[in-house]
This record gives structure tokens, C-alpha cells and sequence, in this order.
């Protein structure tokens, strides 16, 4: 049986207030997340806030997470316009057990409500880019100006 684990839960889980997230000091996130992509999946992301027609963007974290059943996937925590933003990456074809990446070569687009009635709606959306399936959530905002700024490149 395959278990499921949608991206939206997982920015909840990671911010049950959805509010937005805590920044570092932390230098050098853009070349982190070249150097993890490169690892995961022998292709470069970027995100380039200066492509983001317009919308503030910081980088907040870069990491390598595993989903429920074990699979590796990229995990990139950003604020846009002050909303927090959760981007989830794995290759085209991997057994993931979240369902946005496993539907990303549809390029599917949805808004859902959070689990707390007060908490503000959540868009979820997600594309495939150069082999990569990436599934994006956040709230009380959409997510066009990510998917700008967002670009998947050969090493």
C-alpha cells in the first residue's frame, strides 16, 4: 500500500501557524541548493529572485529530506512577499510518496483549506522542469512568481 504525504501536509508540519518562515544568517543558500541539486539529481537549481516578476523572495533553507517511505527528495524553505512558501523536488519517475510530485508532469494546480479553520487558504501547485518534478505549497498567496524565478539547468 502506498502511503501519502501531500506537500500541503508537509508545510504544515513544517509551520502548523503558516506563517512566515524564521529567517537565517546563514550566506550562500543560492549555492547550496546548486550543490544539492547537483548531488540528488546531476542538474542544477536555481532560484533567481531578480526573474521573480517582482515578488520579494528569500531563501531560507536547503535540505535533503526523506518522505514517508524513505525516498530522498530536495527541500527548499523560502519566504515570498512575506508568505511561506515550501518547494519539494525529486526526478521525474522516482516512487515518491508525495502525490503533487508523482502528478507533476500534469502540471496540476489546487487551493485546499489548512487544518485550522482560522489559518489562511493554501495554493498548491506543481510542474516538471528538465526532469524534475516539483511541487510547490504556500499560504495565502500563489505561487507564479516562484516558478519564475525558478529554473532547472544541465551541470
Amino acid at each position: 500500500m502506498l502511503v501519502s504525504q501531500s506537500v500541503v501536509d508537509i508545510l504544515q508540519d513544517r509551520n502548523p501557524r503558516l506563517t512566515p518562515f524564521p529567517t537565517t544568517a546563514e550566506e550562500n543558500l543560492r549555492q547550496e541548493l546548486h550543490r544539492l541539486s547537483r548531488e540528488m539529481f546531476n542538474s542544477v537549481v536555481d532560484i533567481d529572485p531578480a526573474h521573480s516578476d517582482g515578488h520579494p523572495i528569500e531563501l531560507v533553507s536547503v535540505s535533503r529530506q526523506e518522505d514517508l517511505q524513505g525516498q530522498p527528495y530536495l527541500e527548499v524553505r523560502l519566504n515570498c512577499c512575506g508568505h511561506p512558501v515550501l518547494l519539494a523536488m525529486a526526478p521525474c519517475g522516482c516512487e515518491t510518496c508525495i502525490p503533487e510530485l508523482r502528478c507533476a508532469t500534469k502540471n496540476c494546480k489546487r487551493a485546499c483549506r489548512s487544518n485550522c479553520p482560522k489559518a489562511p487558504p493554501i495554493e498548491m501547485q506543481s510542474v516538471e522542469r528538465n526532469g524534475l518534478m516539483i511541487a510547490a505549497a504556500t499560504a495565502d498567496h500563489y505561487l507564479t512568481g516562484i516558478f519564475s524565478a525558478l529554473s532547472v539547468g544541465e551541470m
